[in-house]
């Protein structure tokens, strides 16, 4: 049906994963177009709910072949298809016949040469002209005309200006000195017969337009707004598909409970280094759009941010987060650390980056100190290549150079 309508339909929403055509098979047999497209679209549907599970088992395009020859077979279809033909033929026929013209018709001038000839409105040049019921018609054949002769004028006068080969500017003629007073006609004011025409266009254009005898019409119609879109940000229920909601959740962490929430998932060998979740269970997972806009307010809500009390502007980050760590310690072992509440306490308070960096130097001999404290235990039970190993462990941690495989071997 819509390859047989006259004059043709035009797709103003395609499907966005498919080509789209109405063309081919059963109107011509030259391509399978229109039925490539409806397999396209019966494709994607057959993925998205259980309205569609029928298709599944199915070969869509043989299918549809097999189902449309029947129908085409039809009496009245073969005779619709062959009056489309005819409508199409008829169509391609006409457009061949226009040509587009690349002339330049400007009036510059000049105009594209042309001769206006109407002996009936050329014999009432001289005359009255008000009472004339065809005033529009007058007006027009003689401003034509005004226009004619000056091309004709300009066309036959000499070049002023200096020729150049190639030429870099358009070639000059008519030249005319300037005054106060200067009327460009001026220059064609020895041609009567202009200056006729001329004069009968203005009385012409006087009769026409007299704002005594003008009416003026108001209207008022009332109009309705366009529907403005401004404002939608989501797409609408029926346009969300279910590779685009899977693809979100492949993208973006989603688990709950999970500290990383809203973020990008960091997969290594397709298993996500944050969550430890597989992406090919992530992307098996069937999607309702209510898990669509789900994951879109978990996205938005990892951009906005807030402020703990008691910190000032100048508090990186990182301190926040360090801060995080130490109160939600369990035992409070972090907090009962004499030294590293000093810490912190002094880094908070200083802005002075000579203070800061002296601090962080002490810190990272604190560091080693506890190190040594803690090897010394170890030495006690193990060998001297394995606290070696240990020592080594514990003097790269926060280096992050490689998470993943680091963390392999510490929890091996």
């Amino acid at each position: 049906m819509l390859q047989i309508s006259v004059p043709g339909y035009e797709i103003k929403k395609p499907h966005s994963k498919c080509v789209v055509s109405l063309d081919g098979f059963p109107l011509n047999n030259n391509n399978k177009k229109g039925i490539k497209y409806f397999s396209c679209i019966l494709d994607t549907l057959r993925n998205t709910s259980t309205n569609f599970e029928s298709l599944k088992k199915l070969n869509l395009e043989d299918n549809l072949v097999k189902t449309i020859s029947k129908l085409a077979a039809d009496d009245y279809y073969d005779i619709k298809i062959k009056e489309k033909n005819d409508y199409i033929l008829k169509t391609n026929s006409k457009n061949l016949k226009i040509k587009r013209k690349n002339e330049w018709n400007e009036f510059k001038p000049p105009l594209e040469f042309h001769e206006l000839e109407n002996n009936i409105f050329d014999k009432l040049m001289d005359k009255d002209l008000s009472k004339k019921k065809n005033k529009e018609a007058l007006n027009f054949y003689y401003s034509q005309k005004v226009i004619s002769r000056l091309d004709e004028i300009v066309n036959e006068s000499n070049v002023e200006n200096f020729l150049f080969d190639p030429i870099p500017l358009g070639n000059s003629c008519c030249i005319h000195q300037l005054t106060k007073d200067f009327d460009y006609l001026d220059y064609f004011s020895k041609d009567k017969n202009i200056k006729k025409l001329i004069k009968q266009s203005k009385n012409l254009d006087e009769e026409l337009y007299n704002i005594n005898r003008t009416q003026i019409i108001t209207s008022h119609t009332t109009y309705n707004e366009i529907e403005s879109f401004k404002n939608k940000v989501y797409p609408d229920e029926e346009d969300i598909t279910q590779e685009q909601i899977s693809k979100l959740y492949e993208t973006f962490v989603s688990k709950p409970g999970s500290l990383h929430l809203g973020k990008k998932h960091a997969f290594k060998n397709n298993v996500c280094l944050l969550t430890g979740e597989k992406r090919n269970e992530i992307k098996s997972e069937t999607y309702t759009n209510d898990d669509y806009f789900k994951i879109l307010d978990l996205i938005n809500n990892v951009k906005s941010y807030s402020v703990k009390p008691n910190f000032t502007e100048y508090n990186p980050d990182g301190l926040l987060n360090i801060y995080d760590v130490i109160e939600s310690s369990e035992e409070n072992v972090l907090n009962n650390d004499k030294y590293l509440i000093k810490f912190f306490k002094l880094l908070k308070e200083t802005k002075d980056k000579v203070k800061i960096q002296e601090l962080w130097n002490d810190f990272n001999e604190q560091v080693k100190v506890e190190i040594d404290e803690i090897l010394n235990i170890f030495k006690s039970v193990l060998d001297a290549p394995k606290v070696k190993e240990i020592k080594n462990i514990f003097l790269k941690l926060g280096e992050l150079n490689n998470i993943y495989e680091e963390n392999k071997i510490e929890n091996e």
